[in-house]
């Protein structure tokens, strides 16, 4: 790995840089690196616009994700970083709002909490979440 700068990012820092096994630029989260070595090896530094998209990785953009929560998942995602309460729900839960939270992450952060959260908006995000259940589903 070629090592550019450190981002944060829903409240966890990583290591962003060039991974050389992928061929493509990546963030590794910090607290999930379990050695690292200093290497002989020199390489050139990112130009601006590669740590640009470093810089983008680590801001909030683009259309808040909202995920409908259940009681049980809602005191734990409440917690986490970058998580905003939008409504409190007469069962206990409550409907929450992540900004900068891509399809992908808000379907794996949904289906984290076992049947006890749904993405709902926008749009684009609840049909990806919706077609990640019915795969996961078919399996069994």
């Amino acid at each position: 790995m070629r090592p550019w700068t450190l981002a944060q990012r829903f409240g966890h820092w990583y290591l962003y840089g060039f991974d050389l096994a992928r061929g493509k630029p990546l963030p590794f989260r910090l607290d999930r690196i379990r050695e690292c070595a200093l290497a002989d090896q020199r390489f050139e530094a990112p130009t601006e616009s590669q740590l640009a998209k470093a810089r983008l990785f680590s801001e909030a953009q683009g259309t808040p994700v909202r995920l409908r929560l259940g009681k049980l998942a809602t005191a734990w995602a409440l917690s986490r970083p970058g998580v905003r309460l939008v409504e409190r729900t007469a069962d206990g839960g409550a409907v929450v709002e992540v900004a900068g939270a891509g399809e992908d992450w808000a379907t794996r952060f949904a289906l984290s909490f076992g049947g006890d959260a749904e993405v709902i908006a926008p749009e684009a995000a609840r049909r990806h979440f919706a077609e990640m259940v019915k795969r996961a589903l078919a399996r069994y």
